[in-house]
């Protein structure tokens, strides 16, 4: 299992999205719980949480583009949004979307729209342990 703390921020819409990956799913019963922190941080204190983060795995959303900044390595979660244009484009971050067995590795400026439940926690968990393992995870 990972043996990380996950701590979870994010909008007004992350409690109510149901069809969203569940951290809690991916983690083992013997670490310590999801801190959950939605809706209760402002931007800056992100930010700050982001620059100590080991790894962060948002959809595709503000925090991504600002762990891209901080170098912060991500695993990017992409339901109907084409990742074409938005994905990270480093060596620290993986991107998945639908029911494909891994990370993707082409991005074309057309496909189809996918829903991001369709993602499997597997996959997300085999992601994860993929940029963990990483000697030098994080981005110079």
């Amino acid at each position: 299992g990972l043996s990380r703390e996950c701590v979870a921020v994010g909008g007004r819409s992350v409690g109510r999205d149901r069809g969203l990956l569940r951290i809690g799913d991916i983690k083992s019963p013997r670490e310590p719980p999801v801190l959950e922190l939605s809706c209760q941080l402002e931007l800056l204190t992100v930010a700050a949480l982001l620059a100590r983060a080991g790894l962060l795995v948002p959809s595709d959303s503000a925090p991504m583009q600002l762990a891209a900044a901080l170098g912060v390595p991500r695993l990017a979660l992409f339901g109907p949004t084409n990742p074409f244009r938005w994905r990270p484009r480093t060596a620290a971050a993986l991107v998945l979307q639908g029911a494909g067995r891994g990370p993707l590795r082409a991005f074309q400026p057309r496909q189809p729209s996918v829903a991001m439940n369709e993602i499997s926690t597997e996959q997300v968990s085999n992601a994860m342990q993929s940029l963990l393992s990483k000697p030098a995870a994080r981005e110079s």
